[in-house]
């Protein structure tokens, strides 16, 4: 959840603890470092007094202000902010465990550049491009009418404004949190909550035959 991650990172910029982020874009990874020193979570991504919805996409946008991943998206419809989802692959996901490590290892032994916000770095292995270099993030001119933009047409073809968008109320929305992190074997959580109404949602399970820890009946004897 967004507000649980601009929690975190104001905390530990209270505390001064660095704190790192990576998001797995694409086949990509797109890392960003705060410091106490640095700018901060909030003026990277612009989120306050914005909308639920405006401050997803400043999120999506300050990841990936480039939008290298965006010259291979095969189906655009994976990418739905309405129901907070972004495409990504195993690949970027690794990719962000890897990329992070490193940056961890050098930042905490002092050995190698590791650069904060708002310089940026964006590693995409299905392109091959790497780019390091400091941004303005959401500041900036051309990411506010990307996020304008973007509001706009999202707002008409959902049909409801950015007020409307994401409402949902406040008891249920504990409590599905509280279901998606329930423990489970291997800490898998494999099952998904889609809201399709203030007061309806359908609940995802994956199916894993190969899994010992697997809900369903097909592996019972």
């Amino acid at each position: 959840m967004l507000d649980i991650r601009r929690k975190t990172f104001a905390r530990c910029r209270e505390l001064g603890v660095p704190a790192m982020t990576a998001a797995p874009v694409g086949m990509g990874v797109a890392f960003l470092l705060f410091t106490k020193e640095s700018i901060s979570f909030e003026e990277y991504f612009r989120f306050e007094g914005q909308s639920e919805l405006r401050q997803y996409l400043n999120f999506l946008l300050g990841l990936a202000p480039s939008g290298m991943h965006r010259a291979y998206l095969v189906d655009p419809s994976r990418l739905d902010v309405a129901r907070r989802k972004a495409p990504s692959t195993m690949i970027g996901v690794e990719l962000c465990a890897a990329f992070t490590g490193a940056q961890v290892v050098k930042y905490l032994l002092g050995r190698g550049e590791v650069k904060p916000a708002p310089f940026h770095y964006h590693f995409d292995a299905y392109l091959n491009k790497f780019q390091a270099r400091t941004r303005r993030g959401n500041n900036g001119f051309l990411q506010r009418w990307k996020g304008d933009a973007a509001e706009r047409m999202l707002r008409k073809q959902l049909g409801v404004s950015s007020a409307e968008l994401f409402r949902l109320p406040p008891d249920i929305e504990r409590i599905l949190d509280a279901a998606h992190w329930a423990p489970s074997g291997d800490n898998a959580q494999p099952w998904r909550f889609e809201v399709q109404t203030d007061n309806r949602f359908d609940v995802l399970v994956r199916i894993e035959p190969g899994n010992v820890y697997e809900y369903g009946r097909a592996n019972r004897p």
